[in-house]
């Protein structure tokens, strides 16, 4: 659901659930490759995607509008940016690496290669209610798209102020799935990342996020990196208190996934 932000604060977090050991040697960001990213995760609309790419449609339907709209960290993908086009009068989307910032840069020059996220529009305009979707209506929906992007920057989850103070508390609307609890194998880093993250946030307005469910790693092309181990238990507690109100999350199982590090997500 999208979380409304409080003008008040809540009371501190107070403990951890348990970390499960896990042996895995993880890869540096420097080993990144968006290419392989794209094609292991995003040929395909896969069932964790069917799942989120809904629960979007579903919750833009209740953002303010029109307003600017931050998406923090993309990664080299443009899947979850599709639903929110229509309720943003301009999108901003960041990501810690600047080359997962250029593959979206090339879609939205069309210069090739650059990724077919044909399937994922399509699949995004169903969720809408549109049943065949024509050639023309998928092209709309991108040009509505790469009008809307005016804003394609670095930032940094482990600042505080991750673009910077003059932009704290200043978006009426803060996108962020599967960013923090991707970037740690530490459940207190994602709860500095995650606390940041949400800085961005005005009072007033909401706050949208996904995770992987207790997964330690996900595997793209033959390396692993680090996922938080979170679950629904934590994504509350950290929504209840960064947001000041009680929220509720969902759980999805996607055990397709397994292969790939995990069996589930948490949307909130």
């Amino acid at each position: 659901m999208a979380i409304t932000k409080q003008a008040h604060s809540s009371p501190v977090l107070t403990s951890d659930a348990p970390i499960v050991p896990d042996t895995t040697i993880f890869s540096s960001w420097d080993e990144w490759s968006p290419r392989d990213y794209l094609a292991d995760y995003y040929r395909v609309v896969e069932p964790d995607e069917i799942a989120t790419i809904r629960f979007l449609v579903e919750t833009a339907k209740r953002f303010p509008r029109p307003g600017p709209i931050l998406v923090f960290g993309t990664g080299p993908t443009l899947h979850h940016v599709f639903p929110l086009a229509p309720a943003a009068s301009e999108l901003h989307l960041t990501d810690y690496l600047p080359r997962n910032l250029d593959q979206i840069r090339a879609w939205v020059g069309r210069r090739q290669p650059c990724h077919d996220w044909r399937p994922f529009v399509r699949y995004t305009l169903q969720c809408e209610g549109v049943d065949e979707p024509t050639e023309t209506v998928l092209g709309r929906r991108e040009a509505l798209v790469r009008d809307r992007i005016t804003t394609l920057v670095t930032a940094d989850a482990g600042h505080p102020d991750p673009l910077g103070p003059e932009h704290r508390a200043s978006y009426p609307v803060v996108v962020s799935c599967y960013c923090a609890d991707s970037a740690t194998a530490d459940k207190r880093v994602w709860r500095d990342y995650m606390t940041n993250i949400v800085s961005l946030l005005r009072p007033g307005g909401l706050f949208v996020t996904a995770t992987l469910r207790r997964a330690l790693r996900y595997k793209v092309g033959s390396r692993y990196f680090p996922s938080a181990n979170i679950d629904e238990h934590d994504l509350r507690e950290f929504l209840d208190h960064a947001l000041g109100e009680d929220v509720m999350v969902d759980v999805r199982i996607v055990s397709e996934h397994e292969a790939l590090g995990y069996t589930g997500i948490v949307l909130g």
